[in-house]
């Protein structure tokens, strides 16, 4: 019986540039190889190009010598070259490379520039890519070619009422009445004119109220009150008008803030002789016992 004796063919793939994806041998190395026989090789080598922007992929093997390999990838996608080598026997072991050539007249002349037909809507910037693009929005759009005004009112950031406006990449409130600010934050102090001239103001959305000082009147407090309007002085005395207060000018036999005291004249014991006072307005008047007379009752009579 013979015995057969095998031996390892040893084909390494080695990328040599950088449009080089992947390079692989069909049976996969290390392979088993009997003595005295030989092995067909396919050498597979993926070019990151389109078939029709390569001039040329060139496959060496150990000796250096160099074969062209073929394709049959239609573009776009990435081309895959490949060649068989026939009866490679172990001696043949060794590094294999893989090496492409870039046509730019052909990448210039076949590649489709998606971004020719002004793809990207509302100023947004086109990038080509293979066999497709990508849009960069302006601010304010959104969408795949940035078709979509994006909402800036959808927050409702308008605040206290106010109306939002959407604009691009912004938006704009309109307040409501006694409202301020971009987003109507601010409540508009309408005491800060000091409206009220003779009294307190206090400050209301959209508005203001005047507390006045006493003696003061009107909305803004610029009337001054006239305290002798209501006739507070009395027995027909004269009145003058202060600043919230009167000042009563009394006729003779009255007094008091308002003139409403008559003055009491027997208080000072004018009266002789035990006769009586009689109290009058601004006077008084003796009641003389028999006997007496004169305006004290200070003459007796009886005795003449």
């Amino acid at each position: 019986m013979a015995l057969l004796s095998c031996v390892l063919l040893m084909l390494i793939p080695e990328v040599c540039c950088g449009l080089i994806l992947s390079f692989d041998s069909y049976p996969a190395s290390p392979i088993l190889v009997t003595a005295g026989s030989t092995q067909n090789v396919t050498l597979q080598c993926q070019v990151n190009l389109p078939s029709n922007a390569i001039s040329s992929v060139v496959i060496s093997d150990p000796s250096g010598t160099e074969r062209t390999a073929t394709t049959t990838t239609l573009p776009p996608s990435p081309a895959l070259y490949e060649i068989t080598l026939n009866a490679v026997q172990p001696s043949d072991s060794g590094n294999y490379t893989c090496s492409a050539t870039a046509s730019a007249d052909l990448m210039t002349t076949d590649h489709i520039d998606e971004c020719a037909s002004s793809q990207c809507q509302n100023g947004g910037v086109c990038r080509d890519a293979v066999n497709g693009f990508q849009c960069t929005c302006a601010p304010g759009y959104d969408g795949v070619v940035c078709e979509v005004d994006i909402d800036e009112c959808a927050s409702c950031p308008c605040q206290n009422g106010g109306v939002c406006r959407d604009a691009v990449n912004s938006f704009q409130c309109t307040c409501a009445p006694g409202y301020d600010g971009v987003v109507c934050e601010v409540d508009i102090n309408e005491c800060a004119s000091s409206p009220c001239q003779n009294g307190l103001c206090d400050n209301l959305v959209d508005g203001f109220r005047c507390f006045c000082r006493p003696g003061f009147s009107g909305f803004f407090c610029g009337v001054e009150l006239n305290e002798c309007d209501s006739d507070p002085c009395r027995n027909g005395a004269t009145c003058q008008d202060a600043a919230n207060d009167v000042i009563c000018f009394c006729v003779l036999g009255f007094t008091g803030k308002y003139c409403e005291t008559d003055i009491n004249e027997c208080e000072s014991d004018l009266c002789n002789n035990g006769s009586t006072c009689l109290d009058l307005i601004n006077g008084f008047q003796c009641l003389c016992l028999p006997g007496f007379d004169g305006h004290f009752c200070e003459r007796g009579w009886y005795g003449e």
